[in-house]
């Protein structure tokens, strides 16, 4: 007979919205939107402009603030094997994904995943105000572990 090798779960970081990456995308939308209409004085270019800035600003407010784009990212995941994965907020969740590279700050952490297809790649970025303070200091040890990219 047969054993089948069960994986299970070692890492489980449930996410939640960042008031702080709110704030960075309310700030930067702003500086660009008073930077180009600064430099521009074409009253058409001026309204498209303003309407461009203003679908991107919803945009991102919905996949990274309200989390409610079909991308937006509600869990991630780690199992015994190293695989990744990422629940969004329709509960679909990610292929099997391995950790490629990552950014670590003390505010966050940006994930590079490759998945198993040519054009599978993803990117998980989480804010230190949308998780646990000790699964976010988890997290950041992981990725500063020099074995975790050795493969």
């Amino acid at each position: 007979m047969e054993s089948q090798l069960q994986t299970r779960t070692v890492f489980t970081l449930p996410v939640a919205r960042s008031n702080r990456l709110g704030l960075y995308l309310l700030t930067i939308h702003f500086v660009i939107l008073v930077s180009v209409l600064s430099v521009v004085h074409h009253r058409i270019a001026m309204i498209a402009i303003v309407v461009l800035m203003g679908c991107s600003f919803i945009y991102y407010l919905r996949r990274y603030y309200f989390l409610t784009d079909a991308t937006s990212l509600s869990k991630l995941s780690r199992d015994s094997d190293n695989n990744w994965f990422i629940t969004y907020s329709t509960n679909s969740v990610s292929e099997p994904l391995m950790l490629a590279s990552s950014y670590v700050s003390q505010y966050c952490v940006i994930l590079y995943f490759k998945g198993a297809g040519f054009w599978s790649e993803k990117v998980a970025f989480i804010m230190s105000d949308a998780v646990d303070s000790e699964l976010f200091r988890q997290l950041r040890v992981y990725c500063r572990d020099p074995k975790t990219f050795q493969k």
